[in-house]
């Protein structure tokens, strides 16, 4: 009995000094493939840490973010965590509050008929003046019957913080307050405000469009354009989502004007100005540099504070930390810091490569490729980078909407100068009205341009599937049009938005 007891003594000490040796090397192995890819990112010259990629803000006079209108929508107060490290409480809570009931849009009616989809982005005044009638935020009017005088009777309530924006966006530099080393737990607040100002702002352009107010409504569609930048100042995947979104809103008040032939040669010259100040290729870049950022300092979390993770991908309580996530070598963490980055640092640098011909959803998923290294060296990358890699389409229907929009305006500013008749090619643009002729990311060569004899035009890119389909919008049942076109003035049977 005691020989067994000391052979079984043994056993179990020659396996624990196994395992305790593995779970070493391991870990060597993990830090020393982390530390190999910090090198490298080093030595390229991309950040490593967040001061490498955003900079120090501006000073206050040139700071958008610094106007009165967002002052305290980032204050945190330092709190004492007595289960771990400091940390700062958020404290904006009743700024945001504010800003909300300024500028988002209210739910319609629940009385309202259920609306069907417009072929067109035409905006509906009269439902849009029951849907701002429906906000509790809104003072009470009697309605004139004229939808449009009643939208900017009820707008009126907004027009300091209009008047504060616009005072902002002359200002030449955006930070707001992010706190970068907060990491998935930073608070981004200003983006939903920025897009909800976006939206009265195209209703109030909409309306004053309807009243005979064509300057003014121009100056809203490009401090549109100006909130769009705003939106996007933070080189924050999230953030490059919500500029997409607001210059699509831009697209539609600029759709508005031309489809009521309303816009004059001076108002479409500074539409294109403004819109081809953002380059969603560039910001695309920047977004996947902080991706990586953010990617690589949430494994740090995850290795020093698990339950922290745990918690706040969870309900928000304190939970448990799994037996895998416990029993796990480090060393494995660092593996997947090291294969995150390199996804993420190669996604940015063949984004960069692309050319303006290229469509940035062409370029491959490395997370999916054999060579990226074997389970569960891999895992967190296998399942992170597929995600970020979908906006790589959403960018890519950014730079066509912009070149729709900088190509129409250019049309009608040729259109206006000779004698109403429209160039036979896009060709005959340039360099007069365009700097050179737009290309279809999606096809490698121009946008399809067709005139017609009664003065209208088509004009549209092929679209994800990289084939002309005669500029059709979404069939039946689907949301995503075969062609990426520029509405038509008229309804058609085809479903066609920005």
């Amino acid at each position: 009995m005691k020989k067994f007891l000391r052979i079984s003594g043994f056993v179990l000490a020659a396996l624990a000094t196994l395992v305790a040796l593995g779970y070493a090397i391991e870990n060597w192995r993990g830090a020393r493939a982390w530390s190999a890819e910090q090198a490298r990112i080093r030595t390229s010259g991309e950040p490593l840490v967040w001061p490498d990629l955003v900079p120090p803000p501006p000073p206050p006079e040139r700071n958008v973010a610094a106007v009165p209108l967002f002052e305290g929508l980032f204050a945190y107060e330092p709190v004492r965590d007595v289960r771990g490290p400091n940390r700062r409480l958020w404290k904006g809570g009743p700024v945001l509050t504010r800003l909300s009931q300024t500028f988002l849009l209210p739910n319609p009616p629940e009385s309202a008929p259920p609306k069907e989809a417009s072929p067109n982005p035409a905006l509906d005044l009269a439902s849009t003046l029951a849907q701002l009638q429906n906000g509790t935020n809104y003072p009470s009017i009697t309605p004139s019957g004229k939808p449009a005088q009643d939208i900017l009777r009820l707008l009126e309530s907004r027009k300091d913080a209009f008047d504060q924006l616009r005072l902002a966006a002359a200002r030449p530099e955006c930070r707001f307050g992010i706190r970068y080393d907060d990491n998935f737990e930073a608070l981004l607040p200003h983006l939903a405000v920025l897009k909800g100002a976006a939206q009265l702002l195209r209703i109030r352009s909409a309306a004053l469009l309807a009243t005979g107010d064509r300057a003014a409504a121009a100056d809203d569609v490009l401090l549109i354009l100006r909130l769009g930048d705003v939106a996007g100042s933070d080189p924050i995947l999230i953030s490059m989502l919500v500029r997409i979104a607001i210059h699509s809103i831009a697209a539609s008040a600029v759709w508005e004007g031309w489809q009521q032939d309303l816009w004059k040669p001076e108002d479409y010259q500074r539409f294109q100005a403004a819109v081809v100040a953002f380059n969603p290729r560039d910001a695309l870049v920047d977004a996947l540099r902080s991706e990586r950022l953010f990617s690589t300092g949430l494994i740090d979390l995850l290795k020093d504070e698990p339950a922290r993770y745990i918690a706040a991908f969870g309900n928000g309580e304190e939970a448990s930390v799994p037996v895998a996530l416990r029993v796990a070598p480090g060393g494995w963490l660092r593996f997947n810091q090291a294969a995150l980055s390199r996804c993420l640092d190669g996604l940015a640098q063949q984004a960069r490569a692309t050319p303006a011909t290229g469509a940035l959803s062409s370029i491959p998923d490395p997370s999916v490729m054999k060579d990226l290294g074997p389970m569960p060296y891999t895992f967190m990358a296998r399942m992170l980078v597929p995600a970020v890699s979908r906006a790589f389409a959403k960018a890519d229907r950014s730079r066509a909407n912009i070149h729709l929009v900088t190509t129409v305006c250019a049309l009608e500013r040729f259109r206006a100068d000779h004698g109403g008749k429209l160039p036979e090619s896009l060709a005959a643009l340039a360099p007069e009205y365009l700097a050179s002729v737009p290309i279809d990311p999606m096809s490698g060569t121009g946008l399809v341009y067709q005139p017609a004899a009664d003065g209208s035009f088509r004009l549209y890119s092929v679209g994800t599937n990289a084939r002309d389909d005669g500029g059709a919008g979404a069939s039946k049942g689907n949301t995503e049009p075969l062609d990426w076109a520029w509405p038509p003035r008229t309804a058609s049977g085809d479903s066609h938005r920005f």
